[in-house]
């Protein structure tokens, strides 16, 4: 399977950087996205309110959080950030409640597939890690119907 060639648009993270450009309303998107800037407009060297991401990034492979890198890949990274602006982002980090599992306290990722904007499916992963990347592990997401769903 793949994208079709449109979603480069919708796949990148700096899509909402044109947002406000755009003819198309987001507004459940706009409400739980964090807040995502350009990352020359904010002070992400000084702050560490702000995370830095690919535009492509995949499975949290280019997430950049200072105090969870070591200082040789941080210095990459900025240098990279620094002198290839338009592939990064910088978002505002948010905080994760973990949730206990047979192995521990884990963070959870959650992601909603849908086809012609209809939500048909859910993924999950769990992180021992604040960053959920491609060491998570892919769990199965249940959901439990009420009462009222189950009437005919």
């Amino acid at each position: 399977m793949t994208n079709p060639g449109c979603a480069i648009l919708s796949e990148s993270k700096r899509l909402p950087l044109v947002w406000e450009e755009l003819a198309v309303a987001c507004p459940t998107w706009k409400r739980f996205l964090p807040d995502t800037r350009d990352s020359r407009d904010v002070p992400w060297m000084s702050d560490d309110g702000w995370l830095l991401k690919t535009a492509f990034c995949n499975t949290g492979d280019s997430v950049t959080v200072r105090e969870l890198l070591p200082d040789r890949i941080w210095w990459k990274r900025r240098l990279d950030i620094w002198s290839h602006p338009r592939h990064w982002i910088a978002q505002r980090r948010f905080s994760t409640t973990t949730v206990d599992t047979p192995a521990g306290a884990m963070f959870p990722c959650l992601g909603v597939y849908t086809i012609d904007g209809k939500a048909c499916g859910i993924y999950g992963r769990l992180s021992s890690t604040p960053v959920v990347d491609y060491s998570a592990m892919d769990v199965a997401v249940l959901v439990e119907r009420t009462d009222e769903e189950n009437q005919p």
